[in-house]
C-alpha cells in the first residue's frame, strides 16, 4: 500500500489516512475530541504523525466531526 494523507477536494478537512506498519496509540481528550498518535513499529527516533479529531467547525461537508493532522514527522505525503 502507499501511504498518504488524502483531503476533501483542495481542504483542511482530512478524509482519510493510509499507512503501513504502524502502533496507534488512541486517546480522549475531552468529551468531543481525541487524539490518535501513529509510529512506527521499532522505530527509534520516535517520529509520530498526530491527528486530532473533534467537532466540525466552518467545514464543506455536513459532517459532526473533524480530523486535523497536527504532526507529520513520518513524512507522510499529503494529498489535498
Amino acid at each position: 500500500m502507499s501511504e498518504e494523507i488524502r483531503y476533501c477536494n483542495g481542504t483542511d478537512q482530512l478524509d482519510e489516512v493510509l499507512l503501513d506498519n504502524v502502533d496507534v496509540h488512541i486517546e480522549q481528550l475531552d468529551t468531543d475530541c481525541y487524539w490518535l498518535c501513529f509510529t512506527r513499529h521499532g522505530d527509534p527516533t520516535y517520529g509520530r504523525l498526530v491527528v486530532n479529531i473533534g467537532p466540525a467547525g466552518h467545514v464543506k461537508r455536513k459532517t459532526p466531526l473533524n480530523g486535523y493532522i497536527t504532526e507529520n514527522d513520518l513524512g507522510i505525503k499529503e494529498n489535498r
